[in-house]
């Protein structure tokens, strides 16, 4: 039996004897703008566990494409609304290892006001105050806090509230990982992960655009294909579905766990209550590790299909695709002309393999690169983002006509998302992603156009990619 009040109690406990002994540090100046109280923990289910967390507090949750990295944040202690604070955030990690901030970008560097994205603003990344980790098999509890609150005790206060308010959940059982019980805290009732619904109950959907309007975006960028204007431009839409009553996105994000599995990595915002931003993306925009960069080429695109025979026959049909090679060849030209600026080699170790997902199968690529000494994050996200793969070539030329064209605001759709520390930096693209806005379920898929692209085949690729969520409606 696991006893997270137990734990709780500990880390109350702890925090005031943390606090006392930094205290009497040699130097307050010395000591890091936000240190952490970090604890061992036995084997938890992260992924129920965020189930269960307070439902108005803001919620983070992160999983890379291996799993063997999980991380849930809960609340948050300093929050970054501007894209030139990334190195401010770079700062920050270097002083605490300890430390590390989870969010996204959005698509566009001056987005339109649109009210389905005004909570994102503020939480592009945000430093949780309490973090559950797994890495691998190793499991820890983190509380992290400013170093403004020492000799504070009124403050003191208030943050130990915060904590408590942080590490009780609602709920007095769920599953571990080791398919144990926890007791957890003694609050309102909930429902148990095996009451969840196997659907989100909706009253009916839209599209953005409507097919009509579709078939004349798609015709355009091709016009514009024709003058060499473009070489590529990604197009997206998006089908939103309505409920009767607010959804509650940490339960559909229950529902969709079984999308986590295979060689996605998993997202999960939630700023406010009834609002957040989910995504089981299989792209990796980049990863940065001992002064080396890995960056995935993803382009091209066709179904799955549970008959292994009918499967093999559309891995055949995009391998054979010459409009396919040549949208990801577009893509890994980019990739290869930016990694060269601020790398000192770059090799590509994966070709145009296959990668296969639940619903689609994609042509893949992988890169990875020596980096130049003092190259800033800003740059590397400013440099890759956004790829050719859910932007275009030539990218401003793309954003542009996206921008002009597209009928809604991608938001943190196809942007850049993931996890900032000193040792571990990565980000994924924010496809396979859904918006989560009170009543409404916001569902995204895009296609690359080129030359011999057609309105109708583009309809249906973006279709099946807004299948990942459809099958839970």
């Amino acid at each position: 039996m696991i006893e997270l009040i137990e734990i709780k109690e500990k880390v109350l406990r702890g925090l005031i004897k943390e606090w006392e002994k930094l205290e009497k540090a040699p130097s307050f100046t010395s000591l890091p703008h936000y240190n952490t109280l970090k604890f061992e923990i036995p084997d938890l289910d992260l992924r129920s566990l965020l189930t269960f967390c307070d439902q108005t507090t803001p919620l983070f949750y992160w999983a890379d494409r291996s799993h063997e990295k999980e991380y849930l944040g809960i609340d948050s202690i300093h929050q970054v609304g501007d894209n030139e604070f990334l190195s401010v955030i770079e700062d920050i990690v270097r002083e605490n290892p300890d430390l590390y901030y989870i969010g996204g970008l959005h698509f566009n560097e001056t987005p339109k006001e649109t009210n389905e994205w005004k909570s994102f603003k503020e939480f592009k990344f945000s430093l949780p105050l309490a973090s559950y980790e797994r890495k691998k098999q190793s499991y820890f509890l983190k509380i992290n806090f400013p170093k403004s609150i020492l000799f504070n005790k009124k403050e003191q206060a208030n943050f130990s509230f915060q904590v408590e308010k942080a590490l009780s959940f609602g709920v007095h059982n769920i599953t571990t990982s080791s398919v144990q019980s926890i007791e957890l805290d003694d609050q309102e009732e909930a429902n148990t992960l095996e009451d969840l619904p196997d659907q989100i109950k909706t009253l009916n959907s839209s599209l953005y655009p409507q097919k009509k309007e579709w078939t004349e975006m798609v015709q355009k960028s091709i016009k514009e294909l024709k003058k060499d204007q473009l070489t590529k431009v990604v197009l997206a839409r998006k089908k939103i579905f309505k409920s009767l009553t607010p959804i509650n996105p940490t339960d559909f994000f229950e529902l969709c766990k079984k999308e986590s599995h295979g060689k996605n990595f998993t997202f999960f915002i939630r700023p406010k209550e009834f609002q957040s931003f989910l995504s089981f993306s299989p792209e990796r925009l980049f990863l940065l590790e001992n002064d080396k960069i890995f960056v995935d080429a993803l382009a091209g695109t066709r179904p799955t299909d549970p008959d292994p025979i009918k499967d093999l026959e559309f891995e055949k049909e995009l391998l054979d695709s010459k409009k396919d090679a040549f949208e990801h060849m577009v893509v890994c030209k980019m990739i290869h002309e930016k990694l060269t600026e601020f790398s000192k080699k770059v090799y590509m170790t994966k070709n145009m393999g296959i990668m296969k997902l639940s619903h689609v199968q994609h042509l893949q690529s992988e890169f990875e690169a020596e980096l130049k000494p003092g190259f800033k994050l800003k740059n590397i996200i400013k440099e890759l983002h956004p790829t050719p793969a859910v932007g275009g070539s030539p990218s401003n030329k793309a954003k542009n006509f996206i921008a002009d064209n597209e009928p809604f605001e991608r938001g943190l759709y196809a942007s850049p998302i993931g996890i900032i520390s000193k040792d571990y930096t990565e980000f994924a693209v924010g496809i396979r992603s859904a918006l989560i806005e009170q009543n409404k379920i916001h569902l995204f898929g895009g296609a690359g156009i080129v030359l011999g692209s057609t309105p109708e085949k583009e309809w249906e690729e973006t279709q099946s990619k807004m299948k990942s969520f459809e099958h839970y409606l």
